[in-house]
């Protein structure tokens, strides 16, 4: 497990930003690149505050540095499916209105954590019909809705597997057939 936390003292403001990196295997020799991830990733979330954002949209813009980095297992970099894919999932939950939003088995969108922060964007505005707004959305329907709000797709190869997962995902599956 990596963590990093920031600290950081305006004139009038503190700023304290804590960032876990912890999913998956981590290799010793990669703590020094983990924890500089997590220092980025820190820093960012600590000027998106700055610049008057509230905290869901902090933490959505750290999570991204997360997620576009190919040594971390969230976006760029997951660890592969059984079938060679990656699907992502994330979540993100509002502090003051206890509203969450979710959404799992993303495929090829590059930063699966904007899926829900746009979810709890919705969640603010009443719907003129009573429409309730999703607060978990999954698999291909999770995509869709994902690419109809403007989100990045990315191409399967190019875009979001790195060299060791595919590696080593060929070499599991050269071994077991």
């Amino acid at each position: 497990m990596q963590v990093s936390a920031k600290f950081d003292v305006t004139r009038h403001n503190v700023y304290y930003f804590v960032l876990l990196k912890g999913a998956g295997m981590m290799s010793e020799c990669n703590k020094p690149s983990y924890r500089a991830i997590c220092e980025k990733a820190s820093l960012k979330g600590i000027d998106v505050l700055k610049k008057g954002k509230n905290a869901i949209y902090a933490v959505a813009e750290a999570i991204a540095v997360l997620e576009d980095d190919p040594l971390t297992n969230a976006g760029t970099g997951s660890n592969l499916c059984f079938d060679g894919t990656i699907e992502c999932d994330a979540s993100l939950m509002n502090g003051h209105n206890l509203n969450w939003a979710s959404v799992g088995a993303l495929s090829r969108i590059k930063n699966p954590i904007y899926v829900p922060k746009l979810l709890l964007k919705e969640q603010e505005f009443i719907h003129p019909l009573s429409l309730i707004p999703p607060i978990t959305l999954v698999g291909e329907g999770a995509r869709k809705w994902a690419v109809d709000k403007g989100l990045e797709l990315s191409e399967l190869t190019s875009g979001l597997i790195v060299y060791t997962p595919c590696y080593i995902y060929k070499l599991i599956n050269f071994n077991y057939r």
